[in-house]
């Protein structure tokens, strides 16, 4: 047998302090029972049809963590097995906190795939002017180029209207534009479209469409600096 509950497992449960509610996020209260993570599962969200975010942890008996959305945003929450799966509860709240799912203990181990909720934000965070940060290396590049660019929803993929740079000539490109807080969705490109990234539809940070791949990014009300691409 490989799971044997002990007491502690459930004093600590009790114990673990509840996650407190913010007016622009969706917090989720996430348990297992057994205190070694949610084994491979996760709450994967998508804000307004992108994909935000996946929620669970790999070890412990809670975690708490957040969403931020703006008023309007629709947010829909699916569930992805794991491998244990009858120690997982959660709890989801909307940003007024009140309690929006309930979820768990499931009666089988996998299986559970599927969806949950869809949800309207009743948020208090309208969009904002913030600035973010694009950064891309070029090193890896097996063709000739003269100057990336960055294509998205914002300049509705116009090509070259907004260009990266390269100050320090480490072939590490970088833009910053204002955009309005939300979700977009956007890839890099260079020349005028000569060249275009090609993206793998089955990675996280793309929109999961195999014909028509592209980046996405959800932006709250702060400023950010993206990872290097």
């Amino acid at each position: 047998m490989r799971k044997i509950l002990l007491n502690s497992v459930f004093i600590l449960a009790i114990l673990a302090p509840t996650i407190s509610y913010s007016q622009c996020h969706y917090p989720i209260d996430m348990q297992d029972s057994f205190g070694d993570g949610w084994n491979g599962a996760s709450v994967d969200v998508n804000v307004n049809g992108i994909q935000a975010t996946s929620f669970g942890f790999t070890n412990g008996n809670n975690s708490t963590d957040s969403l931020f959305t703006l008023n309007g945003d629709i947010v829909e929450f699916n569930f992805t097995s794991g491998n244990w799966d009858t120690e997982i509860t959660f709890q989801v709240y909307d940003p007024s906190g009140v309690q929006i799912l309930d979820i768990g203990p499931f009666a089988n181990n996998d299986g559970n795939d599927g969806f949950l909720l869809t949800d309207t934000s009743n948020s208090n965070c309208l969009p904002q002017n913030v600035n973010v940060t694009f950064r891309v290396d070029m090193n890896n590049s097996t063709v000739p180029f003269t100057t990336p660019e960055i294509n998205g929803d914002w300049n509705n993929y116009c090509g070259n209207c907004d260009v990266l740079s390269d100050p320090d000539g480490d072939n590490i490109w970088e833009t910053t534009l204002t955009l309005l807080s939300g979700s977009y969705e956007y890839y890099f490109s260079a020349d005028n479209l000569q060249f275009q990234e090609v993206l793998n539809s089955s990675e996280i940070c793309t929109n999961n469409d195999p014909n028509l791949t592209r980046r996405v990014i959800s932006i709250s009300n702060q400023k950010i600096t993206l990872p290097v691409v």
